[in-house]
């Protein structure tokens, strides 16, 4: 088929629509099993905008890093996809618990249940309780991984968390906890940073500390020792008073201080046991002695909601109560830490002023100066830095996130995956075209031919005719019938054009003079040969011609059946026999409906075909009979059968090779032609038979186009 036309198309889509609806239906019903089989997941989309302004209350460089710009924003997702807030998510939502994230792997299910001692009790589940083996976490963090997809919008400040899952309000829950997960990170790596420079800080406080309290020492000793040098009884009297008063108030100092910087961290962490444990005695202790009592009846059980609410309730009342004592003694300590140092500078003023007052070396009184000038480059030094050590404390209240929360995910109503409508659609045009894939395929190699360019496309021979289908299970008159009593019908007008069609080319040709010989077969049984040789030779007949029909069908006669005759010694008896003309004109019948005689074949069950059909009483028969008739017409079996008609086809002048529309295979066709052309060369034409109606081949009266239900070709 070289043009590819509408019409093409359309008997195509016609012949092989069960084809393609089994197709459609099969690939539709398999991706509708296969979709049913797949777990439905939902998508719930959580909206993250990372804040490039400053967020920091208190100026503090190179303390806090400053925050993210938007060229940063790319970095945040690969935070945001790490395993570490990973890990958050699963503490947070207890996934170690969840079979979605921590079902076995299913190589670890097949071995657990062959060989159980070879598998690692780290491969499983999770226990409840314990602490995740590596390789269960890991593989934890991997599914959510695959589960969660983290990704820019655009070149905006929006980071879009979509988590998927099985269930809808789950996948919600994890797309807000990475958010919120994330936020707490960093926030957590703000604080660590602030306590890393707060650690910094007071261990360089502490050392300037140090610095200080040696200096200030230096000082005093070298003070005390020019004061007692040039005092009186008297004066060596005050001296040591003054001195052991400013010791007294060095000591309280250090101790308030100490004291301060163990509880300052404390309260502003609201650690109430640490702060309960450092002041430890008065009102803290009945405190925490009644929290305890309160979580002893909270972890009994067994009470009302509203007295668990009440209890709850008096908790955070004791935790602020005891925060609060906390601040106060803090500040407290401050106070007193302040005190003794407003003292001690006091009690070194009134030393400085007795040492100033006396006659002074001037050695003594550069070494003064120098001491005096180490004080208070380290006073200034320390100061600075305790300031900065107080900033940094305070920073812990006030450190901000840089990104926050601009839309919380929410359940889904449908499911995202499997996308079903798209599959759907794109199924059923992979359907459609794997049904017409199938249906050309078939169409073209897999059936017989349904057109006459077709075949003379394929063979390279002529059709001289294309005879419609009849049925022949419910007409009322048999098909080799209708030449006759029928005259007007389809199939007749179509016998008498290839009678017609025969009578030109046997005219055209130069075969041995007398009669001509039509050699009519086919490639396989039912085909319709025998029909259409006994109505060619009754068309024949009825056009005035001398006609003989001979059965050469001498495996399977059909001749007689068709004829509706019956004969007791047939053609084979007499050949077998070696009879002569006489006895041959014996078995001659004339047929009850026409003129044409018939040799019938007789039984040759006994014989062998070949020795019959080629031996030289046949070829006496056909010379005697082309000299008393105009046409005959030799019957033979079909040629994928037997090789009878190869034999037979040297006799012939022409060979009416019927083919049986749609139903003989093309392949069957050539390969068989090939085989009789070896030995017939170009004087082999074809006739198409059994040709639908609705295929428009041969119809070309009216009546011939009746619409006509498929049915069996005679």
């Amino acid at each position: 088929m070289n043009e590819f036309d509408l019409q093409s198309l359309t008997g195509l889509l016609r012949r092989q629509r069960f084809t393609i609806a089994v197709t459609v239906i099969a690939v539709l019903g398999l991706v509708i099993l296969v979709l049913s089989q797949i777990p439905s997941r939902y998508s719930a989309t959580t909206l993250v905008m990372i804040d490039p302004r400053e967020q920091r209350l208190v100026s503090l460089d190179n303390v806090t890093p400053a925050p993210p710009n938007i060229g940063a924003v790319d970095g945040e997702v690969e935070i945001m996809a790490s395993p570490v807030i990973a890990r958050r998510v699963i503490a947070r939502l207890n996934l170690q618990d969840d079979e979605e994230f921590n079902r076995p792997d299913l190589l670890t299910q097949i071995a657990a249940g062959l060989w159980p001692a070879a598998v690692d009790g780290s491969e499983g589940q999770a226990q409840p309780g314990q602490p995740l083996p590596p390789r269960v976490e890991r593989r934890i963090i991997d599914r959510l991984a695959r589960r969660v997809d983290i990704a820019r919008r655009g070149v905006t400040s929006i980071i879009a968390i979509e988590a998927s899952s099985r269930d809808p309000d789950k996948a919600a829950r994890i797309a807000n906890a990475y958010a919120q997960a994330y936020i707490e990170d960093q926030i957590a790596s703000r604080l660590r940073l602030v306590a890393n420079a707060e650690r910094v800080l007071a261990s360089r406080v502490t050392d300037l500390g140090e610095e200080l309290r040696r200096a200030e020492a230096e000082l005093d000793r070298f003070t005390l020792e020019q004061a007692m040098e040039r005092m009186g009884e008297d004066g060596r009297n005050r001296l040591v008073s003054l001195r052991t008063a400013l010791e007294e108030d060095i000591a309280a100092r250090t101790d308030a201080l100490a004291r301060l910087r163990t509880l300052e961290p404390l309260v502003q962490d609201a650690d109430t046991t640490g702060i309960a444990r450092a002041l430890a005695g008065g009102e803290s202790d009945a405190l925490t002695e009644e929290r305890r009592e309160i979580e002893r009846q909270l972890s009994a059980g067994r009470l009302p909601p509203a007295r668990v609410t009440a209890l709850r309730t008096r908790i955070a009342a004791i935790d602020a109560r005891i925060v609060a004592l906390g601040r106060a003694r803090t500040e407290e300590l401050q106070r007193a830490a302040d005190a003794s140092e407003q003292r001690a500078q006091q009690v070194r003023r009134d030393l400085d002023m007795l040492v100033n007052t006396s006659d002074l070396p001037a050695d003594a009184s550069v070494q003064l100066y120098k001491l005096r000038e180490e004080v208070a480059a380290n006073r200034a030094l320390y100061q600075n830095y305790l300031g900065r050590l107080r900033q940094v404390s305070q920073q812990r209240g006030l450190v901000l996130a840089d990104s926050r929360i601009v839309a919380e995910a929410m359940a889904a109503v449908r499911p995202s995956f499997p996308p079903t409508l798209p599959i759907l659609v794109a199924s059923l045009f992979l359907a459609f075209g794997a049904g017409f894939g199938i249906a050309w395929v078939r169409d073209t190699f897999g059936r017989g031919f349904l057109k006459a360019d077709e075949v003379e496309e394929a063979t390279g021979l002529d059709v001289v005719a294309s005879l419609p289908q009849v049925e022949s299970a419910r007409a009322a008159v048999p098909v080799q019938d209708k030449v006759v009593r029928e005259p007007g019908s389809g199939y007749a007008e179509a016998i008498r054009r290839l009678r017609l069609g025969l009578d030109i080319l046997m005219s055209a040709g130069e075969g041995e003079a007398g009669g001509k010989v039509v050699l009519v077969t086919s490639t396989k049984p039912g085909e319709g040969k025998s029909v259409t040789a006994v109505a060619l030779g009754r068309a024949a007949a009825l056009a005035g011609r001398r006609t003989l029909l001979i059965d050469c069908d001498l495996r399977k006669p059909s001749v007689h059946r068709l004829l509706k005759v019956d004969v007791k010694t047939g053609l084979v008896d007499i050949l077998a026999d070696r009879a002569t003309t006489a006895h041959v004109n014996d078995v001659r019948v004339i047929d009850p409906l026409s003129d044409m005689s018939a040799f019938i074949s007789g039984d040759a069950q006994f014989f062998p075909a070949e020795s019959i059909l080629d031996s030289a009483r046949f070829r006496a028969l056909l010379e005697g009979c082309r000299k008393a008739f105009d046409v005959i017409i030799l019957d033979a079996p079909p040629l994928a059968v037997v090789s009878d008609p190869l034999l037979l086809a040297v006799y012939a002048d022409v060979v009416l090779y019927v083919v049986h529309w749609k139903t003989t295979t093309q392949r069957e066709v050539l390969q068989s032609l090939k085989e009789l052309r070896r030995v017939k060369g170009e004087t082999v034409y074809v006739a198409l038979n059994g040709v639908a109606a609705a295929s428009g081949e041969g119809s070309y009266y009216p009546y011939a186009a009746k619409s006509r239900k498929p049915g069996r070709s005679a």
